[in-house]
């Protein structure tokens, strides 16, 4: 069993059920049901078969309404399949928490895509993520990872958040360029200087790129994205927020580089969506929520960002 690791807050959530004021089983996500509760809800159930359908990828899934509620959500905010069974399946268990599988350890944390961990997540201080340089593994590149993620999580939680996520970018960078010359032992000679900014330019872009070709859930995402919604800085919004929202990004996709050697577009997709964040019409925390229910839980439409980032910018631009 791999050693298992997680931000100290990851124990903090309690899911509202009732009580949340965004609930996730409303969003319109297509949600797998593993095969143990299938089988379970089949025999407590039987109506579950009409209840759910298969998608193109040959996963049963929940049947929505048309308005992208689950079939079994209910009036008073609750699931009727949990009430009549007393089990959930896995995926709705495990939400909002995320688990990611490295060479020696499995990491976790908490998605901002739910309004009870957004509040966790954006009011993090940096002793929550105290041990995140200490995992055990045997792969160079691996390490070099941690160590740079663990120096750019310092970064995020000092001074100003905006100019730390321009410096990421641009430390990031400096790190790409050891990972392409096979010089990764030379990781502490990379400095924290800002790089290309991200501005109105760049995230109106961006927002045309995700309003024209991405897959869109919410009529309200369709609305901030609209090249007619002009941008604005969001509200009730403070710098602990945004630092802990820059430290979430980092913590979650840094380590993806592993996959495929690219932590530099990682960097930049970072820095797109949290530009987005504080220049959205809205409170900073919906913003948050949004971003990630809209982009962050469909791979196709992290894709699809992030094959266009250096297309846009290209590595001598940034």
């Amino acid at each position: 069993m791999p050693d298992f690791y997680a931000p100290k807050f990851f124990d903090r959530f309690r899911c509202k059920a009732s009580q949340c004021e965004n609930p996730c089983c409303a969003v319109g996500w297509e949600i797998p049901i593993d095969g143990g509760s299938y089988a379970f809800y089949l025999d407590k159930a039987p109506e579950i078969a009409e209840n759910t359908r298969f998608d193109g990828d040959g996963d049963r899934i929940f049947r929505l309404r048309d308005d992208g509620t689950c079939v079994y959500f209910n009036s008073a905010h609750l699931c009727d399949l949990m009430i009549r069974t007393g089990r959930q399946c896995e995926i709705c268990t495990k939400y909002p928490r995320f688990f990611d599988e490295y060479d020696g350890f499995t990491e976790a944390g908490i998605s901002v895509s739910c309004p009870t961990a957004a509040g966790i997540v954006l009011s993090a201080e940096p002793e929550d993520y105290a041990d995140i340089g200490k995992r055990p593994t045997d792969d160079p590149f691996l390490g070099t990872l941690l160590k740079a993620r663990e120096n750019a999580m310092a970064n995020a939680f000092a001074g100003d958040p905006d100019e730390a996520a321009d410096k990421t970018v641009g430390y990031a960078l400096g790190v790409q360029r050891l990972i392409d010359y096979g010089e990764i032992e030379r990781l502490d000679e990379v400095k924290f200087e800002a790089a290309r900014m991200i501005g109105a330019e760049e995230l109106d872009w961006a927002r045309g790129l995700i309003y024209e070709k991405s897959e869109i859930l919410s009529e309200r995402w369709k609305e901030l994205m609209s090249p007619q919604m002009p941008m604005a800085k969001a509200f009730e919004c403070d710098l602990k927020q945004k630092r802990g929202y820059l430290a979430y990004f980092i913590y979650r996709y840094f380590l993806k580089a592993i996959n495929d050697d690219d932590l530099i577009t990682r960097a930049v997709f970072i820095r797109v969506m949290y530009g987005l964040a504080d220049n959205l019409p809205q409170k900073y925390s919906h913003n948050v929520q949004i971003i990630s229910r809209e982009i962050e839980h469909d791979d196709e439409n992290i894709s699809l960002i992030m094959e266009n980032l250096l297309e846009k910018f290209g590595l001598d631009d940034i």
